[in-house]
């Protein structure tokens, strides 16, 4: 296949869509407490003010689009108009984009450069995107900044390099100590109408390697996890028909559905979110989530310990005062 000499990376982010920004901004705080890689971006090409956060090893990037009509009828004002407060899709790094390019094509996938518009030929600078319909949601690559170098196109006042996983200066172990005991990012969860069609996307896409045979997940779903780029587990997950999962796939097509962080301790976890009033609520013997309404249409879950087959190696705690 063309484009076999693609690399993807760590995750760069997942993208969470809200109506207003200091109000979000401030829920993240009091509940998951993130380091912020920048604290406001505003951009003109999406129109939207952002801010980048790491919760342990996830990357989170929170977007509101810019008021008026404006930001309104933007990339991110559309999509929020359309499907509400909620996660928007994936990002990952890469240092192959040129490569990257020529595996979407070969694999029949339309590609995008920054701010949606369809290209014929890789950005010199920047990142690409997929049709949210071919690869059930939204997912873009992106070049790591580092030294002024790769990321975003120059002047968009985000400096030389903005991300302390890429400069070494990143301790995700650091909330071991956190209220939620968070161990590290668990999976991500993506909505499917086929596991096994995409799962080829996945593989044809972005070289993803499977994990698991299709077994029962969690909720009301049947799921196939997936691995892509150095540290990322996704589940790809088909509804069961008359599930809340299945109304919002038939509604919304293919979807980041939920992240999922590993946690020491379910009940010390349990605490926390109902201590910050996120209400939270059993899904199985091993995971509880925060319903979405409580989340600003998020869905974040919490499961004691990895999934099965996880391919990483147990983070070492020796280091902290929680090991």
């Amino acid at each position: 296949m063309a484009g076999d000499d693609m690399r993807i990376d760590d995750l760069f982010h997942v993208n969470h869509v809200i109506e207003h920004f200091e109000p979000a901004i401030e829920w993240y705080d009091r509940v998951l407490t993130p380091v912020y890689m920048y604290e406001r971006h505003e951009s003109d090409v999406d129109h939207r003010t952002a801010a980048m956060t790491l919760v342990a090893d996830v990357p989170i990037e929170v977007m509101a689009p810019h008021p008026g009509p404006v930001g309104r009828d933007g990339n991110i004002g559309t999509f929020l108009h359309r499907f509400g407060q909620g996660f928007h899709g994936l990002a990952f790094y890469s240092d192959t984009i040129p490569e990257a390019f020529e595996r979407w094509r070969s694999a029949g996938i339309k590609v995008a450069g920054d701010g949606g518009g369809a290209i014929d030929a890789p950005p010199a600078r920047g990142s690409i995107l997929t049709h949210p319909r071919q690869t059930y949601g939204l997912v873009q690559l992106m070049t790591p900044r580092v030294g002024g170098k790769g990321g975003t196109g120059v002047g968009d006042g985000l400096g030389d390099g903005y991300d302390p996983r890429l400069l070494g200066a990143h301790d995700p172990l650091a909330w071991l100590d956190h209220p939620l005991g968070i161990v590290r990012g668990s999976h991500i969860t993506v909505l499917v109408d086929d596991i096994d069609r995409a799962s080829q996307v996945y593989v044809d896409a972005f070289a993803a390697t499977r994990l698991t045979e299709a077994a029962s997940g969690v909720g009301a779903v049947d799921s196939l996890l997936t691995y892509v780029g150095n540290n990322t587990i996704i589940e790809l997950a088909r509804p069961h028909p008359g599930s809340e999962e299945q109304d919002s796939l038939e509604r919304d097509g293919g979807k980041v559905w939920a992240v999922t962080f590993e946690v020491l301790d379910l009940e010390r976890a349990r605490e926390h979110l109902t201590a910050v009033d996120c209400a939270p609520v059993q899904l199985d013997e091993v995971t509880i989530a925060i319903p979405a309404e409580r989340a600003l249409g998020a869905r974040y879950r919490f499961r004691e310990g990895a999934v099965p087959g996880d391919p990483r190696p147990a983070p070492d705690r020796s280091t902290t005062s929680a090991g």
